[in-house]
């Protein structure tokens, strides 16, 4: 009797390297299919399987987040097509992988539909179900970057965090309880995603076993591929203020990245002035510290040293500095279109002077 098949869904979370996976996986599925497991093809766009989620989202009504999703099949006859492709893969294993299905736990009536496509096919292939969640406070300022890199967010951190975000954002036991609920607490692994995965790549070392194979030993002759760069890389946070402001302004979509690329540039600049040898705030209290002590030893000095040592400098908060950063740039940008509305406007003063001229003047009188 053949052996039933398994389906892996790997949920996200999101902001846990999920593409990066999907980025691995899908460049290595070739090797993986040869060995057992198959990463889907079937509706794999920007080598992830989204549509399969955004499907359950859209038969219940949700609008928000959806990335212009607006096929019209219905879930149950795309989960139909995923399983019989499972039923069909030479491989004993299949993958699909996208994080919007970490949203289903903020909406009952898609795992409502989700639970009754799986009860009708319950007992065709066994499923399992992967998630990586990190640590809370690194996942909203994860995920707030990113709202902020897609242009999604337009309020402050705290507001995004309790008025837009969705709550399996802070709420874990909430988006994974579908899964736990429809595939059982037994079929879901969770993982914990450190931010030391992103190097000598850990998060593939990490997810690999959960599927059946080891990054350090690559079946087959030829070793892993592996994405040379970040392919989802972080915007610089002193940036998202800006970013918000230039939103929040209406500024030309066409505009935005040009202001940002050349904030990004003061900022690159100023970052290597600090690196090549500039003091850090900390080795200016030590000096003012050692100051004090020497205070101590002049018989002359009348001075209260304790009161001294209890106002030690502080270094400003951060959000200070990218305030004074934004409004900076903000302004640069301002006398840059100042200037260049100046210099067209003097270009054409010129040439109606010159036009004046060769027609005999300002009356249009002449030779």
């Amino acid at each position: 009797m053949r052996q039933r098949k398994t389906l892996f869904i790997h949920v996200g979370h999101y902001k846990t390297g999920t593409t990066a996976l999907q980025v691995f996986l899908a460049h290595n599925a070739r090797k993986m299919r040869r060995h057992g497991v198959d990463y889907a093809e079937l509706h794999q766009h920007n080598y992830k399987h989204s549509m399969f989620a955004f499907a359950l989202y859209r038969a219940a009504g949700v609008r928000t987040l959806m990335h212009g999703y607006n096929h019209p099949i219905d879930p149950e006859t795309l989960w139909a097509r995923l399983f019989d492709t499972v039923e069909a893969s030479p491989a004993e294993r299949v993958l699909i992988s996208s994080e919007e299905f970490m949203r289903l736990g903020a909406y009952p009536a898609a795992a409502g539909r989700l639970k009754a496509i799986v009860d009708e096919a319950r007992g065709r292939i066994d499923i399992r179900i992967i998630a990586y969640l990190r640590s809370p406070d690194a996942h909203l300022r994860s995920w707030y970057n990113q709202m902020v890199k897609m242009s999604a967010a337009t309020s402050d951190y705290n507001r995004a965090v309790c008025q837009v975000m969705e709550p399996v954002h802070y709420d874990y036991a909430l988006a994974l309880r579908p899964w736990a609920e429809i595939f059982g607490p037994e079929a879901v692994t969770v993982r914990h995603y450190r931010e030391g995965f992103r190097r000598d790549g850990g998060l593939f070392r990490d997810f690999l076993p959960l599927i059946g194979f080891d990054y350090d030993k690559p079946p087959g002759r030829r070793a892993w591929f592996k994405p040379e760069e970040d392919v989802n890389p972080r915007k610089d946070d002193r940036l998202l203020e800006l970013s918000r402001a230039l939103h929040l302004a209406d500024v030309p979509k066409n505009l935005r990245p040009w202001i940002e690329k050349r904030a990004g540039d003061m900022l690159e600049k100023q970052d290597a002035e600090i690196a090549d040898g500039a003091r850090s705030f900390a080795a200016v209290i030590n000096e003012v510290k050692t100051g004090l002590a020497g205070l101590q030893a002049l018989p002359g000095c009348d001075v209260d040293i304790e009161a001294f040592y209890n106002d030690l400098p502080r270094p400003e908060e951060p959000w200070r500095g990218e305030l004074g950063f934004v409004l900076a740039t903000l302004l640069r940008e301002q006398n840059m279109q100042r200037e260049s509305l100046h210099k067209r406007m003097v270009e054409l003063r010129d040439r109606v002077d010159a036009l004046e001229a060769r027609l005999g003047g300002p009356d249009g009188q002449g030779g």
